[in-house]
Parts: structure tokens; C-alpha cells; sequence
């Protein structure tokens, strides 16, 4: 079924000219019938890759440092003689000795350009030969090289599962959550796990809570992914560690009879994305054709030429214009913030003037009020940033259906991250489990007081704004017997700075993290005009000598028919057949 779909699906493509998506569809075709069973280790920069995939082959073959170290997507994969194997751009094959100082030319470096191509590494490892099992090293996502994020994009193409490799000291960040949901479990990637790396640089009474905070927020993220740890743990909490379980689970996946049918479904979704986009492009082209059948080659030739020029003009207009909105957008967000704190502390403040007893309402009623507060300012920080990014996407879309009858659609974004203050270890990650209270008791002025926290949990497509463990009551919050054994006044007074300090603390956390998410979003919608130009200007620009003897015959028509139903074809199937487990797990 497969092979009969793809051979359409390229002739859809050339009949199209699209040679660029071609491409991408022969590149999932070469997939489809490979031998090896591709394992994509993903992550976001120095979160151990490198290390976990030297751990599973026993030996240290990939560089490691501190700073990101992977600049190539780089395939581990079984050959009798050992060797490193760079590919360039052009397909020249090169080949080094497996020595440390073949890879200085390949790393990463401040100061100078990443090399271009791929990089491929021959081991005799005899368990990587027997299961036809290859491993790949990719680039950090979230680097500040954005080309770097693409190539760890790129890979994913090809994969038949994934290791998304989680740093124990900066567990599942908001950034890491989003990418796994948009990146992973939105293109079905046929098998997913979570390995826990670094484990062995948190002490070792904090271990436990670490894995199963992990183990909980991946569950959060989808239930059937499963979590390992690489290293510093003996299996407890339900997580298996160690370098055997990993490589007996990959095992699984390769030798699972379902392996194939599997990679042919995800090939199949992926293939209709692409048959997606060349049918946006055949519909302009025939509306175009309809409205231009009449007019002569020369004058067609003379207004594709001006209509590409000033299309540039446009496209590039309406990025510039995106990219000078971000910094509006956050500086309208930094000052929406600043009046949100300073009416929080004016409504503190004048609640304190009026009670009689400032350690009770510290202790009882100022940690569930803090809570409502914290809420409400996440919401509408969501908001506020809701309606001016929706006003900048109005004012695109206007312009792009003006001109190329194109909108874009870009999905919900939110700009509070989950985890706007880090979950440490010890005592405050044993916190978490008095989050479903509705008040939070506090032992104040303890060495070992700490705050549950406030959660603030969002359903899904309501405001993302959460907030973990500010631990009221540690640090320099913390207010003594000594404190609450003096006047009522100087009480209120302490207390008062007591939470000042918290406020701001929470508001310049809640900024910090906006300003990062707004700046992606808008990063976002550039790329997506970018794209949406470069297809539009290779439309404009073809000789409309070879468009008029398409268009005659209303071909265009006919070939944006057999897409559509292609599509319909790829799709039906899709969501049944295979259970999300089956889809993750496949052992």
C-alpha cells in the first residue's frame, strides 16, 4: 500500500514542480524501507546526550564537554572496522580515524561557523550489529544557533523512536514540555522514552524525589512514555535505571514484529503533510490560472516579474514589522505587570493595616490569599498578551490575505511557563504533596520551614500560568518568634516587607519568563512567513509559458483533485488501528 501511495505522491509532486517536497518524500520512502532501526537522542543543550549514548555503548566514542558540545547530527551505527565518516553537503565522503582529535574540527565553537553536513561513526559493538539498532546524537534544541535546533528537528524525521534525555538538576522545564508536545507527540513519532541523566550530581538522599517528580510530570505530559534513568539509581519509585534496562528496551522496540507497520503509518502522516502543502500552493495557482488563462505570455511574463519584486518588498515589510512588535509586546507586558504588583501590594497592605493579629494572618490566611493573587495576575498576564498578540496576527493576516489569499494559523500560545521557579531537592520538592490543600500550613521560623507552594493548574486551552514552590517562609522570609513577640505595628511592618520581597520576587520571575516566550512566539510566526514567501515567490517566478499549457486544460485542477484525495487516502486511518501504548512503547 505504501509503495503504491508514494509512487502517486511523486507524481502529484513533479506534475507540481515541487522538487524540494519530492525530495522530503523520497527521503521518507528510503526510510520506510531501511534496514536499521534509528534511535533520535533529543534534548536541549548540555542535558548529558552525548554522555547517556557513551554510557550505552560502554565506551567513551562522542566528545563531551560542559558548554554544547554536538554542532552535526551524528549516527552511531555497527561496522567491523571502526571509523569516523564525515558526509558534506555536496554527498563527498570523507574518512578519519576513531581518535580524539579527528572530532576538534566537528564541535561546536564560539568564534567560528559549524561545519556543514553529517557525520557518521562505525563501532563494533556487537549488539548494535544484531538488532540493526543506530543511535543519533543531535544538536541541543533551544541552542542559541538556531540553525542547530533545525538539525535536531530534521532527525526526527527519520526516527523510529526517540530518547529525550532530561537533566536531574533542571527537571522537564516549560520549554521541554512544549517541545515534546509540539515536536514528538504532535508527529507521532512511533516510540518515545524519557532517560534521567545526571542523576549522579544529586545527592543521594534527594534521588528519589528527583525521579519520581520526573516520573510524574512526564505522566502529566502523556501517560504511556515511559521514564529510565542512566545513571546513580538502583530502580526504585517504578523507574528502572541503568544501562541494561535502556539497551534491553530498544531492544524490544527493534525486534517488535509491529516495527514496520508502525514506521509505515508514521511515514504515511508525514507524507500527507507534505501533499498538504503542495495543495495549498495548487489552489492559488488554479484561482490564478482562471483569472489569467486569457492574457498573452509576454504580458504575463512582464507582471510575474513585477508582482515577485514587490512581493519581497512585502514579505520582508511585514517580518521587519513582526520583529519590531516583540519588543513592544514585552514592554507593554513588563509595564501591565509592574501595575498588577503594585495593586497587589497596595491590597496586602491595607489588608494588613486592618488586622489585629499579623502572625495568624501570616501563618493562616496571607498563604491562600498569595495563592487567589498569584492566579489571578498569571491570567491576566495570558490575557494582556492574548489580546495584543492577537491584534499583531490581525493586522498579518489582513495584509496576507490582501495580497496572497494566505492567513496563518498559528496554535495557542502561552507565555507563563509551568515551572516559573525551580523545583530544588530535599525539603522542597517534599512540598509538593500538600498542593491539593486549600489552605497551606507553614511552620515559620524553622530551619526546615517550607511552603507547599502555589500551583496554579490550567485545563487544557486555559491560561498556562503555574506556578511551584515559592517557599514562603525560608530564606530571608523567614519572620521569628522574636518578630511576632513585638508591638502589632512593627508585626505589620515586618511582615509587609516579608511580602514586598515575595511579590517582586514572583512579578521579575513572571517577566523573565514572558519575555522568552513572547520572543519565541513572534520567532515563530516570522519563520512561518519566511516559508509561506519562499513557496510564494517560486510559484511567481516560473515561466508562465509552461504555466499557460497547465492551465489551458485546467490541469492545475485535476492535479489539486488526485492531491485532495491522496490526502484523504493517507489520513483515514489515522488515531486507529494502534493504541497510543502500542505507538510508544511497541514491546
Amino acid at each position: 500500500m505504501w509503495k503504491e501511495e508514494y509512487t502517486q505522491a511523486c507524481s502529484i509532486l513533479a506534475a507540481g514542480r515541487y522538487a524540494k517536497l519530492a525530495k522530503q518524500a523520497e527521503g521518507l520512502h528510503r526510510w520506510v524501507n531501511a534496514r536499521k532501526f534509528s534511535v533520535v537522542v533529543v534534548g536541549e543543550f548540555s542535558r548529558g546526550k552525548s554522555r547517556l549514548i557513551n554510557e550505552l555503548l560502554d565506551r567513551p566514542i562522542l566528545p563531551v564537554r560542559t558548554l554544547p558540545t554536538t554542532a552535526l547530527r551524528t549516527t552511531v551505527t555497527y561496522h567491523n572496522k571502526e571509523m569516523l565518516v564525515h558526509v558534506g553537503p555536496d554527498g563527498k565522503k570523507t574518512g578519519y580515524p576513531l581518535k580524539e582529535q579527528a572530532w576538534q574540527q566537528f564541535l561546536a565553537g564560539e568564534g567560528r561557523a559549524d561545519p556543514q553536513g553529517a557525520l557518521y561513526v562505525g563501532v563494533d559493538i556487537p549488539w548494535l550489529g544484531q538488532h540493526r539498532l543506530e543511535l543519533v546524537d543531535t544538536p541541543g534544541t533551544g541552542d542559541l544557533v538556531e540553525r542547530r535546533t533545525i538539525l535536531a528537528e530534521e532527525a526526527l524525521t527519520g526516527a523510529d523512536g526517540v530518547i529525550i534525555a532530561v537533566s536531574a538538576r533542571t527537571p522537564v522545564s516549560g520549554t521541554e514540555r512544549k517541545w515534546i508536545q509540539s515536536r514528538l507527540l504532535a508527529r507521532e513519532v512511533p516510540r518515545i522514552m524519557v532517560v534521567i541523566t545526571k542523576l549522579d550530581q544529586i545527592e543521594e538522599e534527594s534521588r528519589a524525589r528527583v525521579v519520581a517528580h520526573i516520573r510524574d510530570k512526564v505522566r502529566e505530559i502523556s501517560p504511556v512514555v515511559e521514564v529510565f534513568v542512566a545513571h546513580g539509581w538502583s530502580g526504585e519509585e517504578g523507574v528502572p535505571g541503568g544501562r541494561e534496562q535502556i539497551i534491553r528496551r530498544l531492544m524490544d522496540w527493534a525486534d517488535a514484529p509491529e516495527h514496520s507497520q508502525l514506521r509505515e503509518q508514521a511515514a504515511r502522516d508525514r507524507l500527507a503533510g507534505l501533499l498538504t502543502i503542495a495543495a495549498d500552493d495548487l489552489r492559488c495557482r488554479a484561482e490564478q490560472a482562471r483569472n489569467q488563462r486569457t492574457q498573452k505570455v509576454q504580458d504575463q511574463q512582464q507582471a510575474a516579474r513585477q508582482a515577485a519584486e514587490q512581493a519581497g518588498q512585502l514579505w520582508d515589510m511585514m517580518i521587519s514589522e513582526l520583529k519590531d512588535r516583540a519588543p513592544a509586546c514585552i514592554s507593554s507586558i513588563r509595564g501591565f505587570a509592574a501595575e498588577k504588583e503594585q495593586l497587589l501590594l497596595e491590597k496586602f497592605q491595607y489588608e494588613l493595616s486592618h488586622v489585629s493579629e499579623p502572625k495568624r494572618w501570616w501563618e493562616e490566611d496571607y498563604p491562600y490569599r498569595m495563592k487567589m493573587e498569584m492566579t489571578g495576575f498569571s491570567t491576566a498576564m495570558e490575557q494582556e498578551f492574548a489580546r495584543t498578540f492577537s491584534d499583531d496576527l490581525r493586522g498579518i493576516n489582513e495584509t496576507m490575505a490582501r495580497n496572497y489569499r494566505q492567513t496563518l494559523s498559528v496554535g495557542r500560545i502561552g507565555i507563563m511557563d509551568k515551572d516559573l521557579i525551580d523545583i530544588g531537592s530535599g525539603e522542597q520538592i517534599a512540598g509538593l504533596e500538600d498542593i491539593q490543600k486549600k489552605k497551606v500550613n507553614f511552620q515559620v521560623g524553622r530551619t526546615l520551614a517550607t511552603a507547599a507552594g502555589y500551583v496554579l493548574l490550567a485545563g487544557t486551552g486555559g491560561p498556562a500560568a503555574i506556578v511551584t514552590n515559592l517557599c514562603l517562609g525560608a530564606g530571608s522570609t523567614v519572620l521569628g518568634e522574636k518578630v511576632f513577640r513585638s508591638s502589632v505595628d512593627v508585626q505589620r511592618g515586618k511582615v509587609l516587607e516579608a511580602v514586598k520581597g515575595q511579590v517582586e520576587q514572583f512579578t521579575k520571575r513572571a517577566i523573565s519568563a514572558a519575555e522568552q516566550n513572547i520572543n519565541q512566539a513572534y520567532r515563530r510566526m516570522c519563520g512561518e512567513i519566511m516559508q509561506r514567501k519562499e513557496l510564494w515567490l517560486d510559484t511567481q517566478t516560473r515561466k508562465p509559458a509552461e504555466s499557460m499549457a497547465d492551465e489551458r486544460g485546467g490541469s492545475l485542477d485535476k492535479l489539486l483533485l488526485e492531491t485532495e484525495n491522496l490526502i484523504a487516502r493517507l489520513t483515514r486511518h489515522q488515531g486507529g488501528g494502534t493504541d497510543d501504548g502500542a505507538l510508544c512503547q511497541g514491546g
